[in-house]
């Protein structure tokens, strides 16, 4: 008894069950490959959403803290009137900006931690804690469209409460982290 191998190919020469559609071959069908492209971009549609909402969802403390970061260009600068330009009308009123002794703005920090901390108060205010999970925390305001400066709020404690106070009349810089 012999047994070729040619003589278990059909006569067009292929194997059967290897690509013929009916086994499941390698490549997927028309539909499943439509079904293929219709969950990826499902997918693709769903990340880009999530991601646009969250762009707009913390626009608010990004806005609030380009502010910042320019108020503490400002004050490491000496650069009163980009200063006043930053802060809220009502914190002005009460606390006149002017150069503290040792370099500065009095009232307004000169460094921020880089594990600083951001958090609403609301639809109009923004807290940020410049140190290093605790210290002082300074509250941002909203004034027409733009983010301004509005003096300190308190201290961010160990245990995460807002406790204490910051001294904003001091001739000495305030804290830093």
């Amino acid at each position: 008894m012999s047994f070729s191998f040619a003589s278990s190919l059909d006569p067009s020469g292929s194997v059967p069950g290897i690509g013929d559609g009916v086994s499941g071959g390698i490549e997927p069908s028309g539909s499943s490959r439509n079904r293929l492209i219709a969950i990826a971009a499902a997918v693709t549609i769903a990340a880009a959403s999530l991601l646009i909402l969250e762009i707009w969802w913390t626009a608010p403390e990004r806005d609030s803290m380009i502010a910042f970061q320019r108020l503490l260009n400002a004050a490491n600068t000496a650069d009163l009137k980009t200063a006043q330009e930053l802060c809220t009308s009502r914190y002005l009123s009460k606390h006149p900006l002017r150069l503290a002794p040792r370099g500065g703005i009095v009232g307004i920090p000169r460094m921020i931690s880089k594990n600083f901390r951001t958090w609403r108060r609301g639809s109009d205010r923004i807290w940020v804690c410049t140190g290093d999970r605790m210290g002082p925390v300074f509250q941002f305001a909203r004034e027409g469209k733009k983010w301004r400066f509005d003096g300190a709020v308190g201290m961010l404690m160990k245990n995460g409460e807002i406790g204490g106070s910051v001294d904003l009349e001091s001739e000495e810089p305030a804290p830093e982290p």
